[in-house]
C-alpha cells in the first residue's frame, strides 16, 4: 500500500506542476481538455488496479506454482513484466498519459498475466470461479477493443488449460521377454516328472547298491516297489530271487518264479532258474516236468544253450533217453560239429536201442575229437563193441 500511497503522491504534484507552469515551452492544450480529468482519473484508478494485481499475483506467485509446475518456467517472464512497465507508463508527462499507446503496452501483458492463473484443472472448475474477486472487473473494461490485443491471450489461455498437473512416477519396468528358442538358464527349476519305467531302474540301481553294503531287507523293498512300478522287469525280479534263495527262503523264491511263468510263458529264464532251484533241492522229476514246457526249437535253443544241455543231462539223468537224445539232436542242429554233443546224442541213442545210429555219432567224435582222453578212450572201446 505505500507503493500505491507514493504514486498517487507523485501524480498529485505533477498535476500542480502542469497548473503552474503554463508559461513554459509545453503545447497548449485546447479548451475542450476540460473535460478530461474524469477519463484521466479513471485510467489512472484502472492503472491503479492493474498494479494490485500484478502485485498480488507477485506475492501468491508461489503457490501457483506449487499448483500449476509445468507454467512456472514459461510464464514467469511474462508476469514480471508488468512491475517494470508500470512505472514507465506513470512517468511520462500529463499531456503523454491520456494517449491510449501509453495504456496499451501494459494492458496486453496484464491481459497475459490474468489468463495463466486462470487454467485450473477440471476438478478445481468451481473454485475458479470462486476466486475472481470485483478487482479484476475493471481490468476488463480498461482493455481496448483492438482484436490483435486479445489474440495472444486466448491462445495462452488454451495452452495452459491443456496442460493438466502431472505427479512424476517412475514407470513400471518389464523384465525383458526371452526368445523362445532360447533355453532357461541352469537356475530355473522346473520339475520334471520322471516315467513310471524310470523310476523302476532307479530303485533297481539304488537296491544294488544296498546289497553291496549288505542291507538285504531295504533292498528287497526297493525290488518289490521297482516290480510294482514294471511287471515286466525281468532282471529285477530275477534279482529277488536270487536274495530270496540265498536267504534259504526257497519257497518264496519259487513261488516268485511260478508268478513270472505264468505272467510272462515265454521268458525262458524262469524255466531254467525254477529248474536248477527244484534240481538242488533233490527234486529232479519236478525240474523235469518244468523244463518239458520249453519246446525243442532252435531258434529257443541258440538263445538258451546253456538251459539245453542242462535239459538233456537231466533226462539222462531221469534215465529219460528219446526226450534227451532229441534235446541233443537239437542242438546239434547249431553246431554239427560239436565232439561233445555228438558223445552224449550216442549215449542216448545206444541205451534208446538205436545201435547203429550211436555208432556214426562214436565214430564223428573219434574223427573230430575234442574231448578229455578218458571220453576218447570210452569211445574207442564203444566202437569197437558196436561195429558188426
Amino acid at each position: 500500500m505505500s507503493v500505491i500511497n507514493q504514486m498517487l503522491k507523485d501524480l498529485d504534484s505533477r498535476q500542480h506542476q502542469g497548473k503552474s507552469a503554463d508559461n513554459q515551452d509545453y503545447p497548449q492544450i485546447p479548451a475542450q481538455t476540460a473535460q478530461q480529468p474524469q477519463s484521466k482519473r479513471k485510467l489512472i484508478w484502472s492503472v491503479l488496479a492493474v498494479i494490485v494485481l500484478v502485485y498480488a499475483v507477485w506475492m501468491f506467485w508461489p503457490q501457483i506454482q506449487q499448483q500449476f509446475p509445468q507454467l512456472s518456467q514459461t510464464k514467469q517472464t511474462e508476469v514480471t513484466a508488468p512491475v517494470v512497465t508500470a512505472p514507465v507508463a506513470t512517468a511520462q508527462n500529463d499531456t503523454k498519459a491520456t494517449a491510449p499507446v501509453a495504456v496499451a503496452k501494459p494492458q496486453k501483458i496484464i491481459s497475459a498475466t490474468i489468463a495463466t492463473p486462470a487454467a485450473p484443472t477440471a476438478s478445481n472448475s468451481a473454485n475458479a470461479k470462486q476466486q475472481n474477486t470485483p478487482a479484476t472487473q475493471p481490468s476488463k473494461l480498461a482493455l481496448p477493443p483492438a482484436q490483435p490485443v486479445n489474440k495472444q491471450p486466448q491462445a495462452t489461455e488454451q495452452k495452459v488449460q491443456n496442460v493438466k498437473p502431472t505427479v512424476p512416477t517412475t514407470p513400471a519396468v518389464e523384465p525383458p521377454a526371452q526368445p523362445a528358442d532360447k533355453k532357461p538358464s541352469s537356475l530355473q527349476i522346473q520339475n520334471t516328472q520322471k516315467s513310471p519305467e524310470e523310476i523302476a531302474y532307479n530303485k533297481f540301481e539304488r537296491a544294488q547298491d544296498l546289497l553291496n553294503k549288505g542291507q538285504f531287507i531295504s533292498a528287497e523293498q526297493q525290488i518289490i516297489s521297482a516290480l510294482q512300478l514294471k511287471n515286466d522287469f525281468h532282471q529285477a525280479r530275477i534279482l529277488l530271487v536270487s536274495m530270496l534263495y540265498s536267504g534259504q527262503n526257497t519257497s518264496k523264491a519259487l513261488a516268485t518264479l511260478k508268478q513270472g511263468i505264468q505272467q510272462y510263458p515265454k521268458h525262458w529264464d524262469y524255466y531254467f532258474i525254477a529248474a536248477r532251484i527244484l534240481n538242488e533241492q533233490n527234486q529232479a522229476s519236478a525240474a523235469w516236468q518244468v523244463l518239458s514246457s520249453v519246446p525243442n526249437i532252435g531258434e529257443v535253443a541258440s538263445y538258451h544253450t546253456n538251459m539245453f544241455q542242462f535239459k538233456a543231462n537231466l533226462a539222462q539223468q531221469l534215465e529219460l533217453w528219446q526226450p534227451a537224445y532229441q534235446v541233443w539232436q537239437t542242438l546239434l542242429t547249431l553246431n554239427p560239429s560239436h565232439a561233445k554233443w555228438h558223445l552224449g546224442a550216442a549215449i542216448c541213442a545206444e541205451k534208446a536201442g538205436e545201435k547203429t545210429i550211436a555208432l556214426q555219432h562214436y565214430q564223428t567224435v573219434a574223427n573230430q575229437g575234442g574231448v578229455s582222453a578218458a571220453s576218447n578212450k570210452f569211445v574207442e572201446n564203444k566202437i569197437m563193441e558196436l561195429q558188426p
